[in-house]
C-alpha cells in the first residue's frame, strides 16, 4: 500500500515556506497526519520548545515525500514555488503545460473539455484575446475555444444560451426563432463540463442575454438560480418564452418529464416574474412539459397548427 498521501495546495506552500526558511510554529501547519508521516519519514523534527517548532531534518527527504505523493518534479524550494505559481494562476491549463512539473498527468482532472462552445447562423465578430475574429456558420457543428476566459462578446451582440448539446449544433433549424436580432451568439449552457461558464464566463457579458431552454420546470431553475444570479452586468436578461408555446405545450407536451421535476415546482413559486410564473403555473396545470427541441423547424407545423 502506498504510504505516499497526496497533499493539498495549502499544505505544500507551508512545506515550501519550512523549505525556506528551515523552522515553523507547528500551529502554521494544520495537516496533522501528514506532519506525523513527515516526522516518521525523518524529514521534518517537532521541537519540545514551547511554542512548538517544526525543523527540517532533511530537505533531501522531504522532496522526496513531496515528489512521490504529488508525482511532481521538483528538487529544491525555487522548483516548488514555481509549481505553486503556476498552480495559482485562473488560466485553463493544458496537460502538455502540467507536465512540466508533474510525472504523469493521469490523477489530475482533465479541463481539455470546460471551454466554450459557440456557434452562428450568420458571420459573427466575437473577440479573442482582444482580437476581433469572425465566426462563421458550421453545418452541424461548433467552435470551441479551450481558452475559454480570453472570449468577450461584443456588447452589441445577443447572447443566446443553449442548454441542450445538440440545439446548438443543429442551430440552423432555429434561427428562426431569433431573426428579430441583426448579431446573435449561441454558447452552450450546459451542467456537463460547463461550470466555468456557471461562475465565471456568464459574469463578462454585458448585452442582452436570452436562455432558451426546455419548457420545463428543471429548465425554469437552471435559469432563475443558475444563470441569473451570475449576469447581473448584462444588459437585459429573459427567458425565452413565445407565446405559441403555452398552447404548443398543452398539446404537445409530455407528463414524463413533470413527473420527475416535481421537486422543483414549490421553490419556484416564489419567483417574481410575471411571465415565468404564468409558465410554472400552466405547467402545474397541464402536468406537462415541453423539449425545446419541438421548436425546431422540423416540427414547425405543430405550432401553426394546434388544432390539428
Amino acid at each position: 500500500m502506498n504510504k505516499y498521501n497526496k497533499i493539498s495546495l495549502k499544505s505544500l506552500s507551508v512545506l515550501c515556506k519550512l523549505a525556506e526558511k528551515e523552522f515553523l510554529p507547528i500551529g502554521c501547519f494544520s495537516n496533522k497526519k501528514l506532519l506525523k508521516e513527515l516526522v516518521s519519514d525523518n524529514a521534518i523534527l517537532l521541537s519540545t520548545d514551547t511554542p512548538k517548532i517544526i525543523r527540517i531534518l532533511s530537505l533531501q527527504v522531504l522532496f522526496r515525500y513531496i515528489k512521490k505523493a504529488n508525482s511532481l518534479k521538483v528538487d529544491n524550494t525555487e522548483e516548488l514555488k514555481s509549481y505553486l505559481a503556476f498552480e495559482s494562476e485562473t488560466k485553463v491549463k493544458s496537460k502538455d503545460e502540467i507536465t512540466v512539473y508533474k510525472e504523469t498527468t493521469k490523477d489530475d482532472i482533465s479541463e481539455s473539455f470546460y471551454g466554450i462552445h459557440i456557434a452562428v447562423t450568420k458571420n459573427t465578430d466575437v473577440i479573442q484575446d482582444n482580437k476581433i475574429i469572425t465566426l462563421e456558420p458550421m453545418n452541424s457543428g461548433s467552435y470551441f475555444f479551450f481558452q475559454k476566459n480570453m472570449i468577450t462578446i461584443p456588447i452589441d451582440t445577443v447572447v443566446v444560451g443553449i442548454e441542450n448539446p445538440q440545439v446548438l449544433w443543429l442551430i440552423e433549424r432555429y434561427k428562426h426563432l431569433f431573426v428579430d436580432y441583426e448579431k446573435v451568439v449561441f454558447v452552450l449552457i450546459n451542467d456537463y463540463k460547463c461550470g466555468y461558464i456557471y461562475s465565471h464566463w456568464l459574469k463578462t457579458i454585458r448585452g442582452k442575454y436570452i436562455h432558451f431552454g426546455d419548457f420545463d420546470l428543471s429548465g425554469v431553475s437552471i435559469y432563475y438560480n443558475k444563470v441569473l444570479p451570475k449576469i447581473k452586468s448584462s444588459q437585459f436578461a429573459e427567458f425565452f418564452l413565445p407565446d405559441f408555446v403555452f398552447p404548443l405545450l398543452a398539446k404537445k407536451g409530455n407528463t414524463r418529464d413533470f413527473d420527475n421535476q416535481i421537486e422543483h415546482l414549490d421553490g419556484l413559486k416564489k419567483i417574481n416574474n410575471e411571465r415565468l410564473r404564468g409558465l410554472i403555473c400552466h405547467i402545474e396545470h397541464h402536468e406537462k412539459s415541453l423539449e425545446q427541441e419541438y421548436l425546431s423547424i422540423l416540427h414547425i407545423a405543430s405550432y401553426l397548427n394546434l388544432e390539428d
